[in-house]
C-alpha cells in the first residue's frame, strides 16, 4: 500500500495498489494524518485487507474515478472497511490523541466503483463503511457499490452519526441491494 502523512498539495494516479495485508491500516492507498489538497484518481485498488479508501484528519481531498475490486476483508478487530473516514492522527507518550477534534474536511468522493464479487475468507464475511461523528464538508456521490449478496454491509463508524446530517452527503450512489449502508440513502439509490 502507499501511505502519506502531513503532505500538501499531492496528486496521486494510475496506479495499482494490491494485496496489503496486517492487523491494522492495510489499505491500498491511506491519506493519513493531517494532508492537505491531495487529489487520489485513476487507481486500481484490488484485495487490500483493510479496505478501498481511507482518509484519517486531512482537509481537502478529492478521491475520484478509482477502481476497487475486493479491498477490506479484514476480520480482525480492526474491520475492513469500503470506505473509512476519520479524526485518528497518533498519539502522545501517554497515548492520547494528538488532536481529537481533527476531523476530515472538505472530502469529495465520486465516481469510484467498488465491487466485492465474492465471500471473503474472514469468518464474518464482512465489510464495513465507517464514517466519524464531526466529519464536516463531506460529499459522497456518483459512486457503485456492487456488494455480493454473501457478504454483509456493517456500519463500523465510532461514535454516532447520521449520513445526510448537517455535512455528510450521500447523493445519487448506486447499489446492487438496499442493505448497504448508509440506510439513509435507500431511498435514493434507486
Amino acid at each position: 500500500g502507499f501511505w502519506m502523512n502531513l503532505c500538501d498539495r499531492v496528486h496521486i494516479y494510475n496506479n495499482r495498489f494490491m494485496y496489503s495485508e496486517g492487523d491494522n491500516d492495510s489499505f491500498g492507498l491511506h491519506v493519513d494524518i493531517m494532508n492537505n489538497e491531495v487529489i487520489v484518481e485513476k487507481n486500481f485498488s484490488i484485495e487490500n485487507e483493510g479496505g478501498f479508501i481511507e482518509i484519517l484528519a486531512s482537509t481537502n481531498t478529492i478521491y475520484r474515478y478509482n477502481v476497487s475490486y475486493n479491498d477490506g476483508w479484514r476480520s480482525s478487530s480492526s474491520k475492513g472497511k469500503i470506505l473509512w473516514l476519520d479524526n485518528y492522527n497518533g498519539k502522545d507518550a501517554n497515548n492520547n490523541p494528538l488532536k481529537p477534534d481533527n476531523m476530515p474536511k472538505n472530502t469529495y468522493i465520486y465516481n469510484n466503483t467498488a465491487v466485492i464479487d465474492h465471500k471473503f475468507a474472514n469468518p464474518n464475511n464482512e465489510v464495513g463503511f465507517g464514517i466519524a461523528k464531526g466529519a464536516d464538508g463531506v460529499l459522497i456521490q456518483n459512486n457503485v457499490f456492487w456488494v455480493d449478496d454473501s457478504v454483509t454491509v456493517v456500519d463500523v463508524s465510532e461514535g454516532s452519526h447520521t449520513a445526510n446530517n448537517g455535512s455528510i452527503h450521500f447523493t445519487n450512489n448506486l447499489y446492487n441491494r438496499s442493505d448497504i449502508l448508509p440506510r439513509s440513502e435507500e431511498h435514493t439509490s434507486e
